[in-house]
């Protein structure tokens, strides 16, 4: 992946960048055969980091596994994906950090259950800017999944347009259906790499 200006200008206007990662079609179809080998050896020993978000009566429901580099289920096109993409150092130089580090990583293997989460903000203290952020989020496409929305900073709560969502002392007022002129939906193709606010 390549930094840029372009790029960086997109990050900090919209708050999120789609990245081509590189990879050709072998690499994208041997990196995702190593997750799937990965989510196997998971199921099959019970790895104990799953996460589930709704249970069924039929199924556990597993929605994705919870630290997915940890030994006993890491395979090696996964160890290979990773020391490929050199992911920090493309988010030091966009963010100009020193360093950075992985606190979260979750591999979503959700199957015969689908499931659309409320609206939320994944950064609580976030005051509508991100010029001092101390965390950025990433997805990882290795398939074609269409769906991922993110409000546009433009309609935020924090912004000073007219139309953008208010907010009361009990928390943010959201309508049960938001028009689509409010958020972006991401085009995730297999090989590319969102990058965005958690705060959005």
């Amino acid at each position: 992946m390549k930094l840029t200006n372009a790029l960086k200008k997109d990050f900090f206007t919209k708050g999120w960048i789609l990245v081509d990662m590189g990879f050709d079609d072998n690499e994208i179809n041997y990196f995702y055969n190593g997750l799937i080998k990965l989510k196997e050896k998971a199921l099959t020993s019970k790895y104990p980091l799953g996460r589930t978000y709704y249970p069924h009566l039929r199924s556990d429901n597993i929605a994705a596994i919870e630290a997915p580099f940890n030994k006993k289920i890491i395979t090696q096109p996964v160890k290979d994906l990773f020391a490929n993409l050199n992911l920090g150092g493309f988010i030091k130089e966009l963010m100009d950090w020193e360093e950075v580090y992985l606190p979260l990583a979750r591999l979503f293997i959700m199957s015969s259950y689908n499931y659309r989460g409320d609206w939320h903000r994944d950064y609580n203290h976030w005051k509508g800017t991100n010029k001092d952020l101390k965390y950025v989020q990433c997805a990882i496409y290795l398939k074609d999944q269409p769906g991922f929305r993110l409000f546009k900073l433009n309609y935020d709560i924090h912004s000073k347009s007219s139309a953008s969502l208010v907010q009361s002392p009990a928390g943010n007022i959201m309508p049960l259906k938001i028009n689509q002129e409010f958020y972006t939906e991401i085009p995730g193709k297999a090989g590319s790499l969102l990058l965005f606010d958690p705060g959005i």
